[in-house]
Parts: structure tokens; C-alpha cells; sequence
């Protein structure tokens, strides 16, 4: 009995032990990425170290040692300030349900806030714990077993929901400015029909009509 009890908590063990190291991995544009330090979920949020968002995106990162902030920039810039659940994009406050923190010696940041305030796509494959920047991935790609038949092209499973994000309004932000949608590159003014339906990570800001038409946007139906 006394046996059997020792290889039933060493069978735990190594069970507990696969599980952990199995974790979160992150999926970008076609292959798997991988840092130092793997990311992990806080208040159900995915967080992921930022020189892995720095390196694979090629943005620009500047750390402020005097305010223990963080300043990321590629066509926006956004500031975010380790313990603080806000952030700061382009002079905005924009909340946060997750502040930045440091675990392991790196600065862990919202994968999903920082990806998609850069116009990325971001889903989530709950059963193989798999965070999805971009088109293309396929459900438990990556995770096969080497024995497993393959699997027919047209019946391969591509993940398509995602954690459901609150929507926030670029109008909430704008002041009275014209807002354009970086997506369908047309603007819009205060007081046309969908003035208020641009989400916020796919908006730019004019302030005047000439502005947004020299940028190369249209304008769009009242």
C-alpha cells in the first residue's frame, strides 16, 4: 500500500509539473513566439513580457527609470506607468483592467491593449492556451502529437472567437475633432450618423477636413 501511495503522488507530481510547463504561448502571424520568461494571466488578462512586443513588432521602447514608466512607440505612442491602470496614448488617458508589473526582472505589459491600440487582431484559443496576434491560426497547431494522422485542409478548425473586450468610442476622446477610420480611410465629423461607432485603436485625429483629406482619407455619408 505504502508503495502504491508513493507512485501515486509522484505520478501528481510529474502531471502538475507538465502542466505548468506547458503555459501560455503566444502566436504571431504564422509561428510561435517565445521569450525568456512566459507570459501569464492576470485577471483574465493575457501579459506578456515587453522586450518579447518590442522585438517582435519592431516598436520602439524607452524605459523612464525616474517615474518607473514605459514608453512604447509605433504609430501611436502610449505611456504606461508600472502599477498604475491607466495609459497614455498619444495625451489620452485611456483606463486599463490591468496595470504594468514586474515579475522575474522583466516588465510585464497587456498583450491585448497594446496589440490592438496598434491595429492588431487578437483572439484567444482557450482549450490550448494559445494568445493570437494576426489571421491564420489553426486550432492546436503546434501541439500535435508526431503519430497523429493529418488532418484534411477543409476540416481544419481555425479559432474564430476571441475574450470579449469593452467597446470604447474614439468620440469619447476627441474633443470636437474629426476622427478617421484608419480601416476604412474615411473621417468623420461630430455631427454625421457613425461619428460615434469608430473604435478607439482605429482612430486618427483631424482638426479640419482639409487635414483628414490630405492624409488620404474620404469623407464619409452623413
Amino acid at each position: 500500500m505504502k508503495k502504491i501511495c508513493i507512485s501515486i503522488v509522484l505520478v501528481l507530481m510529474l502531471l502538475t509539473s507538465v502542466i505548468h510547463g506547458a503555459g501560455i504561448r503566444l502566436w504571431v502571424s504564422g509561428h510561435f513566439v517565445e521569450g525568456e520568461v512566459p507570459p501569464f494571466v492576470e485577471n483574465e488578462r493575457t501579459m506578456v513580457p515587453l522586450r518579447l512586443i518590442s522585438e517582435t513588432f519592431g516598436y520602439q521602447v524607452e524605459w523612464i527609470e525616474a517615474t518607473q514608466q514605459v514608453r512604447i512607440t509605433g504609430d501611436k505612442t502610449i505611456v504606461l506607468q508600472l502599477g498604475v491602470a491607466y495609459a497614455d496614448i498619444d495625451g489620452m488617458q485611456i483606463p486599463l483592467e490591468v496595470a504594468p508589473v514586474v515579475r522575474e526582472e522583466r516588465t510585464f505589459v497587456p498583450l491585448r491593449f497594446i496589440a490592438e491600440t496598434f491595429g492588431h487582431r487578437v483572439d484567444w484559443d482557450q482549450e490550448h492556451q494559445v494568445a493570437i496576434i494576426g489571421e491564420g491560426y489553426v486550432a492546436g497547431q503546434g501541439t500535435e502529437v508526431a503519430e497523429t494522422p493529418a488532418v484534411q485542409e477543409d476540416e481544419e478548425e481555425t479559432v474564430q472567437t476571441s475574450r470579449k473586450e469593452p467597446f470604447i468610442p474614439a468620440s469619447q476622446f476627441a474633443n470636437g475633432r474629426i476622427i478617421g477610420n484608419k480601416k476604412s480611410m474615411k473621417y468623420h465629423c461630430p455631427h454625421m450618423r457613425d461619428y460615434h461607432k469608430v473604435k478607439f485603436e482605429n482612430a486618427v485625429f483631424f482638426d479640419t477636413e482639409e487635414e483628414a483629406k490630405a492624409a488620404g482619407y474620404v469623407r464619409a455619408k452623413q
